[in-house]
């Protein structure tokens, strides 16, 4: 017997029955006054128990008083609220009202003006939207292969991104806009000579790439355990190896230049780590980049492991 697959709480439920009765007990039942019929009603479900061998047999020693409360019509409570117990079904007298924490009466005493409820945000389904719009993009950059792809292989998916993006929660109004979007995206990257470097393929060509180690130390002793994807990572002809990570960040207006940089410091801890474990697979430098494919906006630079 198991219990599995709960991610968070399990609730066990179970129905008890009652000891059946012959037909000669049932006889001597009709001679018998009202108290004893009771009593002897009592002792039956006191007396019933779980079939041998169900999962309720086993739990039967710790949960079998509380049954017998339920069967009673009460169950126990180490609290009183003040409110009336009984069965599940039972109706509160029409004069009682909840007890009230003295600080709401202190407060009302004073006269100050009861606290508002907030409203409930309006959903930004625009940002939301640009999220799953780049999420799609990110995922088609791992599996694009420059050799078999052109833009009208990328433009004929246009269905293909609409079922996606319909299936993470883009409303269908949104639908045709978002997906053209992906498509204008995915055929920019394709043209931008940045983007089809990274794209093609180099010695030990990793996408989507696991690894999981300590991120700092030239001892084993030394630095955190870190579990790592690198979007993309190769060795190139001059025998750099590369860690580039994808960002699906937008930027509208000017400034582009400050909004970069801004990224870099926010992503160079992250980059750093990558690079922290890139080292462990060779000798080679490394360097850092950063690709933002909806903008085709690059930046790059070297790690230092001292």
């Amino acid at each position: 017997m198991a219990c599995t697959r709960a991610k968070w709480q399990l609730r066990l439920t179970a129905t008890i029955g009652r000891a059946e009765e012959s037909d000669e007990s049932a006889d001597e039942s009709a001679d018998e006054s009202a108290d004893q019929a009771g009593a002897r009603e009592a002792a039956s479900r006191s007396a019933w128990s779980p079939r041998a061998g169900s999962l309720l047999a086993v739990l039967w020693p710790v949960v079998g008083a509380q049954f017998s409360a339920a069967q009673d019509g009460h169950c126990a409570t180490d609290q009183d609220d003040g409110a009336p117990r009984g069965g599940p079904l039972s109706r509160v007298p029409t004069d009682w009202s909840p007890r009230l924490r003295s600080d709401a009466l202190a407060t009302e005493a004073m006269g100050a003006p009861p606290t508002l409820r907030e409203e409930t945000p309006v959903f930004d389904w625009a940002g939301e939207t640009a999220r799953r719009v780049g999420t799609l993009v990110h995922a088609e950059l791992h599996a694009m292969d420059l050799a078999s792809s052109d833009e009208q292989a990328i433009r004929a998916r246009d269905a293909h991104f609409r079922r996606w993006l319909a299936l993470h929660g883009v409303p269908p109004e949104r639908l045709p806009e978002a997906a053209s979007r992906a498509v204008e995206a995915l055929v920019a990257v394709h043209r931008d000579p940045r983007g089809r470097w990274i794209l093609q393929k180099g010695r030990e060509d990793m996408r989507e790439h696991a690894l999981s180690g300590r991120s700092g130390g030239a001892s084993r002793s030394q630095g955190e355990v870190a579990r790592v994807v690198f979007d993309r990572s190769f060795i190139d002809d001059e025998g750099v190896r590369w860690v580039i990570d994808y960002k699906t960040s937008q930027h509208q207006g000017g400034g582009l230049d400050e909004f970069l940089d801004s990224e870099v410091l926010r992503y160079r801890p992250q980059l750093h780590r990558y690079a922290g474990l890139a080292r462990k697979l060779g000798p080679e430098p490394i360097r850092l980049g950063l690709y933002f494919p909806l903008m085709r906006a690059w930046r790059e630079w070297a790690w230092d492991a001292s």
